[in-house]
């Protein structure tokens, strides 16, 4: 089976291939997640431009889909309505490629996933103004509710978060984290723009990486670095 289709999309990653070319990965509105190959692109003279595949990078594509290729054909690419002219702040840039990056690694090829990309239609407005010091945590706490494990608050009274049940309980156990982090996490569900340190920033945001895998969905490989300075604001 092979289908033409037209669609929005965000680049995610991309990773050199051969002398000329990348292998592209983008989420696509119409078919979720696809593998492209595009050969040349890194020629001086490619019609096709590296810019085009920068972290949540908005674009119009026209792409052919088999399902007996792993890398998928891309016949055209464009940007959204002159998205790229938007100047970043480096910290904002780094925080979309901490978003890229997250996506790349949780999102599944060729499942359509309209809500999740939505959702990251409508935070790319955030992206190009002044982001909280907490958004990178926000982020991960908002995607979780797509996979269906969002952080519970039901119990009011309880002090510990517990990484397996997604709840607060009132007991310790070998899966729950300590009261202090707990706590900081359950201000930050009630409060999005919570004052918190950059350390409890940085150990919250470990936190949810480590619940996403107890809940199935590792991120695995993240770059270090993207963690920290996704939080240095």
């Amino acid at each position: 089976k092979v289908m033409r289709y037209n669609s929005l999309a965000f680049s995610l990653t991309y990773i050199k291939y051969k002398e000329h070319s990348i292998i592209s990965k983008l989420f696509t509105r119409e078919m979720g997640v696809q593998s492209f190959i595009v050969n040349g692109v890194r020629k001086k003279n490619s019609k096709k431009n590296l810019n085009f595949f920068k972290p949540l990078q908005l674009l119009n594509i026209c792409g052919v889909y088999s399902n007996k290729n792993g890398l998928q054909r891309l016949e055209d690419i464009s940007y959204y309505n002159n998205h790229f002219l938007k100047n970043k702040s480096m910290y904002n840039r780094f925080v979309e490629m901490f978003i890229s990056d997250v996506l790349a690694k949780t999102l599944k090829e060729n499942q359509q996933e309209v809500g999740i990309f939505n959702y990251i239609l409508k935070i790319k407005k955030d992206l190009d103004g002044i982001l909280t010091p907490n958004y990178s945590i926000n982020f991960l706490i908002n995607l979780s509710s797509f996979f269906g494990f969002l952080p519970s608050n039901d119990n009011d009274s309880g002090i510990y978060f517990d990484l397996d049940k997604g709840v607060f309980v009132d007991e310790e156990s070998s899966t729950t984290i300590n009261g202090n982090l707990s706590s900081s996490l359950k201000e930050l569900i009630l409060n999005p723009n919570a004052c918190i340190s950059y350390t409890v920033r940085n150990e919250l945001l470990h936190l949810m990486i480590k619940y996403f895998k107890c809940q199935n969905h590792e991120i695995k490989n993240l770059n270090s670095h993207l963690i920290f300075e996704s939080l240095r604001v």
